[in-house]
């Protein structure tokens, strides 16, 4: 069966998308959405970057999201977050696509979220939320390792990348292990300074530390800075399992109390890039309709954390209001 893909955004996550969606095997046409002249021309570039590619593919590339998205069988929203739930809602409007891979951050404020949530029950659309940690084969084998009836304390630290921004996967990456529902804020200190972004002056973010706990007890701690920039670092610690991650250095480590407690090396030998991973997305949702990434519902609790817990200092630095953290 021949499948059309919508991507909305062509700009450097968008276009690593396009890199992976021009590889699916039953994908034969591709709709690109971007206002930008200079991002379509990027997605033109990286297509030509990836010789595995469909050569019979037919690739269009728009302005606007119009008719010739109809029928599509997957979006990918690959977007800033701002206006991302009023986007969603359009592109559904007008295109009938029930399929969405978007990214995070899914919404800058909680209503928003809330808003995105009702919409996509009423209209029933299925949605997943590109915080493809959950999806490493790394953290799939920590889960199959860990005691559910365990409560555990998970850290994640590191420099400058962005408590608002990055603290949204992490968030997402304990709610995955620890099986929580709800993560409540028990104590912060954030920056008195807010982080510029790249993405533009209307993005921003903060370092600092958020400690939460979860309705199962067990504890969360996230903490960036922004002194320094040294790469983020994961430790899980529970009665009968200890384990360290750190992503960029493909470095694990696996302790048990039957072993004394000595550190065991864990293999990483996993291609982690958006190019790569999107196409196994698109693939098991367009054919099997679910895939290793969380749902838009299941992404919720640390977006509500992450937002809740940001937005008092956003406020106060940045003048922002009705819940709006300026992060992407």
């Amino acid at each position: 069966m021949s499948r059309k893909v919508l991507l909305v955004g062509c700009g450097q996550l968008g276009s690593r998308h396009l890199q992976a969606l021009v590889c699916v095997d039953t994908v034969t046409q591709i709709v690109v959405v971007d206002p930008y002249p200079a991002s379509l021309e990027l997605g033109r570039r990286r297509v030509e970057e990836v010789p595995s590619r469909r050569r019979d593919m037919q690739i269009s590339w728009v302005n606007t999201v119009g008719t010739e998205a109809k029928g599509a069988d997957l979006c990918v929203l690959a977007t800033q977050a701002r206006g991302r739930g009023a986007l969603l809602q359009e592109v559904a409007q007008k295109t009938g696509c029930r399929n969405f891979l978007i990214e995070k951050v899914v919404a800058q404020s909680v209503a928003e979220y809330e808003d995105m949530l009702a919409f996509v029950r009423r209209h029933d659309l299925r949605v997943w939320v590109n915080c493809k940690t959950r999806a490493y084969r790394i953290h799939r084998y920590i889960k199959s390792r860990l005691n559910p009836a365990e409560a555990m304390t998970f850290t994640a630290i590191g420099g400058n990348h962005g408590l608002g921004n990055n603290g949204v996967h992490e968030a997402d990456i304990f709610v995955f292990h620890d099986g929580c529902s709800e993560l409540s804020l028990q104590g912060q200190k954030l920056s008195e300074r807010l982080s510029p972004s790249k993405r533009g002056p209307e993005v921003m973010d903060l370092g600092g530390i958020l400690f939460g706990v979860s309705d199962k007890g067990s504890e969360f701690i996230v903490s960036f800075s922004d002194a320094h920039n040294s790469p983020d670092m994961i430790t899980i610690t529970t009665p009968s399992a200890r384990f360290v991650v750190d992503h960029l250095a493909r470095f694990a480590m696996e302790s048990y109390p039957a072993d004394n407690w000595v550190w065991k090396p864990v293999v990483l030998d996993e291609n982690w890039a958006v190019s790569h991973m999107t196409k196994d997305f698109a693939e098991q949702i367009m054919e099997k309709g679910v895939c290793l990434l969380p749902t838009l519902e299941e992404c919720f609790p640390a977006h509500k954390f992450i937002l809740g817990s940001l937005y008092p200092q956003f406020s106060r630095l940045a003048g922002c209001r009705d819940g709006v953290c300026p992060i992407t």
